[in-house]
């Protein structure tokens, strides 16, 4: 949240523009975070490594598919969007 001052502040007027992205960004890699105990939870004590597989497939599938929505139009902002979104739904799955 402190992005868009401490950006500027620290890097320079140069990095003005990632802020914004980094901004779009952050829901997803929050909601992503949980994932690496679940993937372990799966993973290990439940012997479904294949449920952790599928997880990660489908976040990058729907990742791949924004990506190349959202990027001709959006640039990095839609980057920005499609991540997110695929981190979410690799936490959904999850």
């Amino acid at each position: 949240m402190a992005a868009p001052f401490s950006i500027p502040l620290l890097f320079g007027e140069d990095f003005d523009g990632a802020a914004r992205p980094l901004a779009l960004l952050l829901p997803g890699v929050v909601l992503f975070a949980p994932v690496t105990v679940l993937v372990v939870y799966l993973s290990v004590r439940h012997g479904r490594p294949h449920l952790s597989l599928a997880v990660s497939v489908a976040a990058a599938v729907v990742t791949a598919a924004l990506a190349f929505l959202l990027i001709p139009e959006y640039g990095v902002e839609g980057a920005a969007v499609a991540s997110a979104v695929g981190y979410a739904v690799g936490g959904a799955l999850a």
